[in-house]
């Protein structure tokens, strides 16, 4: 499993960011889904809207809970492909 470093997503049209205390909710106003996002996606999520690449979140996913980078990029992966899935981010060009 692995992913680019230098990969940057960004939220795909139409997806509103709803902060809710511990956590936060992506709504693709285009289709109505909905998709919960616990703090740590939550903070994953803003860094995402700032431009930080995959490498960048690694990196900082590191730092933040003391965790190898192989762990990091191990919980990341299946999440991203998720927000793919969803049809919520988009490879920045």
């Amino acid at each position: 499993m692995g992913i680019r470093r230098d990969l940057k997503l960004v939220p795909a049209p139409g997806i509103e960011f709803r902060s809710l205390g511990n956590g936060a909710v992506l709504v693709n106003m285009t289709s109505g889904g909905c998709f919960e996002l616990n703090s740590v996606g939550s903070a994953i999520w803003s860094r995402l809207q700032q431009g930080a690449s995959v490498g960048d979140l690694i990196s900082e996913l590191t730092v933040r809970y003391g965790i190898t980078a192989d762990a990091a990029e191990r919980d990341m992966v299946p999440w991203i492909e998720s927000l793919r899935a969803a049809g919520l981010v988009s490879e920045q060009a």
